[in-house]
């Protein structure tokens, strides 16, 4: 395990602080409403909640004794810490985990388990443990969490932790029972947290803190502000007050100055004025020519197409004469203009910015218009929008996240492979903008019916199997024609949620944010996509192919048939849990007795532990056109 700083540190606000400092990203896991002691603690500097950086929210909500409650919401949860003498405030929140010899002093049985060098909670009663705690809180919604109680870090400082409250109570028959909460810190860029007895799988363990039930006369108080948090805060202020001052217009004192200058000066002042305008005259005749030459060698000169990214296959006879420019929309719908690439640090995006393939997709930002927010997950969000005066749905990246430069690098992924799909059960992309690559977006079509998912749960008892088996073939029409490019694409995120109904009824596939290109048997473990979609292979780390996605349509169908998600019979297992029991035990998601024995035959073929036995999807649309007589 590589060493950390912060094996047993509670010290989350210069945690944050140097996480932001090295560029990690944060959860946007954050409360819509905040309380009242930040909102005050923020307007005293001259701060909004929008002048902080995101690692610096996480950090000033936990310095004020806030955490976010695990029961699906953004509601957050006061923790109380050891009071001062003057029995009003707390201490800080800096030094509130216990060290790995205080809980195993708690009792004489108390036991760890070794994860990597780092210790986890393996026997403890929960009635020894809450004698020595270091922080409380009061009964709340938290939902019961079947993992260790305490635990040291072993994240480092290339992650950002999410904390989070859980619930531990422990209920017997003829034995004491007990109830303990613990912060979590699971960052969300992992599936939850570890159920007890066993050490985290494909990642390091993270901080967990116990807390007992805050009883009100238990001589704990709300904690005090730090003076890391303090300093963090004034310097953020300064930077606003700088940049606002800066930014200000310069005063007129200069006006009495002018007024008296001479005769000669003012007439050395005219003759400058214009040399120079001859000289911008002259530069302008210069840059214009320099442009028409420019213009003229890039249509009749053959593009580089090894450009960087993961997509650099592009369709032959596409030139920059059909480049894009910014501004208000021409009419015609004509969009041939030039435009200026931004340079970054990022050769990828610079080779985005200058791809010829895609500058022929690039639309006036003007010209798209958006009204309201339709969805948002981790990375992005999507807007209904017009464009041409055609509705369409409008995909951003979250603000929090546009400063990212993977971040954009992945978009930019996106896209350059949206733009080169065209199958009628892939979602249609109609092009992208930006005025800046922070506002890089891209327009698709727009299904009024939404996504598959919702579609399901919102049609239980009037959707047969006639129109879902339309639906399913359209799925696995667009997966082997994903599969059969060169090199073949993966989705790597199929599932319902990921799958647009058109107005009649037919299904198109679209979210292809993390869809990679397969080109070699290398292991592609990173930014795979839900896990209860998931297939075994992938949960494991091995190599995996295209067959993957085929086992995340098994998934699908498990949806049409029971219009809910895979393993909602499991509710209040944890995530990880149904995953132990997916790669060791064989689990798979549970059809109805309705389910056409055909459709489960053929789940059931796509759900199988080998990816090497399950049908391609081309051999899917041969199966149900053979049903149906399409």
């Amino acid at each position: 395990m590589a060493s950390t700083p912060w094996l047993e540190s509670s010290d989350y606000v210069a945690r944050y602080q140097v996480l932001d400092a090295n560029k990690v990203v944060g959860s946007n896991n954050l409360p819509s409403a905040l309380p009242p002691q930040v909102t005050d603690r923020l307007a005293s500097l001259g701060l909004t909640w929008a002048d902080l950086p995101l690692l610096a929210r996480h950090a000033v909500l936990w310095d004020a004794g806030f955490v976010r409650v695990n029961d699906g919401s953004d509601a957050m949860q006061q923790v109380y810490t050891p009071c001062d003498a003057d029995g009003k405030t707390g201490s800080t929140m800096e030094n509130i985990q216990i060290s790995k010899d205080v809980f195993l002093a708690s009792e004489p049985t108390a036991t760890v388990t070794d994860c990597n060098g780092t210790a986890r909670q393996a026997n403890s009663n929960g009635l020894n443990l809450e004698r020595v705690v270091k922080c409380a809180m009061n009964n709340n919604t938290s939902l019961n969490v079947y993992s260790s109680m305490w635990a040291q870090d072993g994240l480092g400082i290339t992650v950002a932790p999410l904390l989070t409250v859980g619930r531990h109570e422990w209920k017997s028959n003829g034995k004491p029972s007990f109830l303990l909460f613990a912060i979590h810190s699971v960052p969300d860029i992992y599936t939850d947290e570890t159920a007890w007895g066993v050490c985290p799988v494909g990642h390091p363990g993270s901080l967990i803190i116990p807390c007992r039930v805050h009883t009100g006369s238990d001589n704990m108080c709300p904690p005090a502000p730090s003076s890391r948090m303090n300093a963090w805060l004034d310097a953020i202020a300064k930077t606003k007050q700088l940049a606002s001052s800066s930014s200000s217009s310069p005063d007129a004192s200069s006006s009495s100055t002018s007024s008296s200058l001479s005769a000669g000066a003012i007439v050395g002042i005219v003759l400058g004025s214009l040399a120079g305008l001859a000289l911008l005259l002259l530069a302008f005749f210069w840059i214009r020519q320099r442009r028409r030459r420019l213009h003229a060698s890039m249509t009749t000169t053959s593009m580089d197409r090894s450009v960087a990214g993961t997509y650099s296959t592009l369709p032959p006879g596409h030139t920059t004469s059909n480049t894009t420019a910014f501004g208000t929309a021409t009419s015609g719908n004509v969009r041939s203009q030039h435009h200026q690439a931004i340079q970054t640090n990022s050769h990828k995006l610079n080779a985005f910015q200058r791809d010829p393939f895609l500058c022929a997709r690039r639309l006036p930002y003007a010209s798209i218009q958006t009204s309201r927010l339709i969805s948002r997950g981790a990375y992005g969000e999507v807007w209904l929008g017009t464009l041409d005066g055609d509705v369409v749905a409008v995909k951003k990246i979250l603000d929090l996240k546009r400063n990212d430069e993977v971040e954009l690098e992945c978009f930019a992924d996106e896209i350059r492979l949206l733009a080169t799909l065209h199958h009628p059960h892939i979602v249609q992309f109609k092009g992208f903008a930006w005025n800046t690559l922070q506002n890089l977006c891209f327009v698709v079509e727009f299904m009024q019916h939404g996504d598959l998912s919702t579609f399901l749960a919102e049609h239980k008892d009037d959707v047969n199997w006639n129109t879902k088996l339309i639906m399913a073939i359209g799925i696995a029409r667009a997966l082997a024609y994903l599969h059969a490019q060169t090199p073949k694409i993966i989705h790597r995120d199929l599932k319902a949620k990921n799958v647009l109904v058109t107005d009649d009824l037919h299904a198109k596939v679209s979210d292809f944010g993390i869809s990679r290109e397969r080109a070699s048997d290398a292991t592609m473990t990173a930014g795979v996509g839900t896990v209860y979609w998931t297939a075994p292979e992938v949960l494991n780390g091995d190599r995996y192919s295209e067959l993957a996605d085929v086992y995340s349509f098994g998934c699908v169908l498990n949806e049409m048939d029971t219009h809910e998600i895979p393993y909602a019979h499991l509710k209040g297992v944890p995530p990880m849990t149904v995953v132990q029991r997916v790669t060791t035990q064989g689990l798979r998601p549970e059809f109805t007795a309705k389910c056409p024995k055909l459709v489960k035959d053929l789940a059931d073929q796509c759900l199988l532990a080998d990816p090497r036995s399950r049908p391609t999807a081309a051999q899917i649309v041969n199966m149900i056109e053979m049903w149906k007589g399409w």
